[in-house]
């Protein structure tokens, strides 16, 4: 008799060590998480981290906090403070139980086309892939809130759709709905939900064509209840100019910026870096892709394959492509390679008979679990070994995310709550960590540096508003990549800082000696500091403090 592998109703014969072996790897998955949950933020992190507590605080989004991201991401982030508290800690914890519930999703929307074997494989691919440090994965990015609704979302369509069940259909237009509004990029989600109500069941008559319409009807009435809550909670806090401006201006020119060769250049420097670390599971799932195109359930391989198309299309606004947007296809790369476990167990379970079949299903499980372990052992590393500094070097070189607690736990101790302060660079990380407010909402420079129309007047407008303002610290951030700028880059803000800043005395000097070394250099507190930044050495980062000299 032949073993089965795969069969619903043989289940019962899949070995214990199986099972264990997926749980192993889960509980690795879990283990490297808790480990870096005092992983130190990144800008990202940073500027969701400071929104949230600008909504919890009485700030107002798009006016304290320039952004072009839809509001959803700074209120999930509030509600894990509300929770959590208002710590690096709960921030990455979160992301723990926002990481959990999609692939809870990823197996429920398997199941709908796999067996019960195969939807387990698809969920620990996807712990697997979506912790990986080459993706960002560890980091709480948008990317992660935004697949976690639609995943739920396309399981409660695909369900009430073979149902014909009016309300479901309306329960995963808001769903899907949520996840642009977690990050606009999952817009390509929720066209593609759009296109299933129209297919399925596929028309086969009139009556059932209208069925269709209405179905398609009840989605889009779903999607729009959840983006019309957003415009509303927007609209009452008194946001909805500047809201237009951060998220429909701004990114107009924003995505115009990239033409096709750099679009090129950017895919293959991130993807191949990903490559060389997600092959074994991407083989899964190629060969996933391949049996869901040749198999007769029209509507099985509508889904999975659109979703599939709709997770590469997510990838593609503005084409920047870094390594945290291909983080948005990862629940479809993972039910693809739960369908290429499914097609290899079933070919092995036909074609070996015992005692073949038996050590021929042994090896396609041990084979499985190999696949699975490869890209965490690629990032171990990172994800079992290194503290979370160099974690956190590694993955972003001499940026100041490694200092910014100190910088941060500086400036508390010297800023009443009432005190205000403007980072001439982009590290909203540091206003998150010292719990006060920025004087302009000018939370990043790069849309100032950046080639389009808006980077003058927004120049302008923060020059304006930090002269009025008169913020008690300011900040100087020489790294690089906390500005961006280009050759043709508007040098207005660059030229204006030496004069606004001789109004201030430096007062704390943070350089990135190296990667495992930091020098700290703080005034006491309504002293100057004895250094000067013309002794740094050329081409070593820094962060210089300066406080104004009226309040020193």
């Amino acid at each position: 008799m032949t073993e089965s592998m795969s069969g619903e109703t043989n289940s019962r014969l899949t070995p214990v060590w199986w099972w264990g072996g997926l749980l192993l790897v889960v509980i690795a998955v879990l283990f490297a998480r808790f480990r870096l949950i005092e992983l130190p933020l990144e800008r990202d992190e940073g500027e969701y981290a400071y929104g949230a507590q600008l909504l919890l605080h009485g700030g107002r989004l798009y006016d304290d906090l320039h952004t072009m991201k839809w509001p959803g991401l700074y209120a999930a982030y509030a509600l894990i403070f509300s929770i959590g508290g208002e710590t690096v800690a709960a921030i990455h914890g979160g992301l723990v139980v926002v990481n959990v519930l999609t692939a809870i999703g990823v197996f429920l929307l398997s199941r709908l086309f796999l067996d019960r074997t195969s939807a387990c494989v698809a969920a620990v691919s996807f712990l697997v892939l979506s912790v990986l440090p080459v993706m960002h994965g560890i980091i709480t990015n948008a990317e992660h809130f935004a697949v976690l609704f639609p995943v739920f979302g396309l399981w409660c369509l695909v369900h009430s759709l073979r149902e014909r069940q009016w309300f479901g259909i309306l329960v995963a237009g808001v769903l899907i709905g949520l996840g642009a509004v977690m990050k606009q990029h999952a817009h390509a989600f929720v066209a593609l939900g759009g296109v299933l109500t129209l297919l399925l069941p596929r028309p086969i008559s009139i009556r059932t064509g209208l069925t269709n319409l209405g179905q398609s009807v009840a989605y889009v009435a779903g999607v729009l209840s959840a983006w019309g809550a957003m415009c509303l909670a927007v609209w009452q806090r008194g946001d909805w100019d500047q809201f237009i401006i951060w998220t429909v201006q701004y990114p107009r020119d924003y995505t115009r910026q990239v033409g096709w060769s750099e679009a090129l250049a950017n895919f293959q420097f991130a993807g191949l870096s990903i490559l060389k670390v997600t092959w074994p599971l991407l083989l899964l799932a190629l060969l996933g892709l391949a049996s869901f195109a040749r198999q007769k359930k029209w509507e099985d391989c509508c889904v999975v394959i659109g979703f599939f198309v709709a997770s590469l299309l997510s990838l593609c606004p503005g084409f920047y492509f870094r390594e945290h947007y291909f983080l948005l296809a990862v629940p479809a790369i993972a039910i693809l390679c739960g369908k290429g476990v499914e097609c290899l167990f079933n070919a092995v379970s036909r074609n070996c008979s015992r005692p073949c079949g038996t050590w021929g299903g042994r090896l396609a499980r041990i084979g499985v679990l190999a696949l699975l372990c490869i890209p965490l052992v690629a990032q171990g590393r990172l994800l079992f070994i290194e503290r979370t500094d160099l974690v956190s070097r590694t993955l972003f070189g001499p940026n100041p995310f490694v200092e910014s607690p100190r910088i941060a736990a500086f400036l508390k101790e010297r800023m009443s709550e009432d005190d205000r302060m403007v980072i001439f660079g982009s590290e909203p990380q540091i206003a998150f960590y010292a719990q006060r407010r920025l004087a302009t909402g000018d939370i990043y420079m790069y849309p100032m540096t950046e080639i389009h129309p808006l980077a003058k007047p927004l120049q302008v407008e923060m020059i304006r508003k930090v002269n009025e303002s008169r913020p008690r610290f300011a900040l100087f951030v020489s790294a690089p990549t906390a500005w961006l700028t280009r050759a043709q880059t508007e040098p207005l803000l660059i030229n204006w800082m030496p004069t606004f800043l001789k109004d201030y005395h430096l007062v704390g000097l943070v350089e990135t000696v190296s990667m495992i070394e930091s020098k700290y250099d703080f005034a006491a507190d309504g002293e100057l500091l004895q250094r000067s930044i013309s002794r740094i050495p050329s081409g070593v980062p820094y962060v210089a403090i300066f406080c104004r000299k009226d309040s020193l």
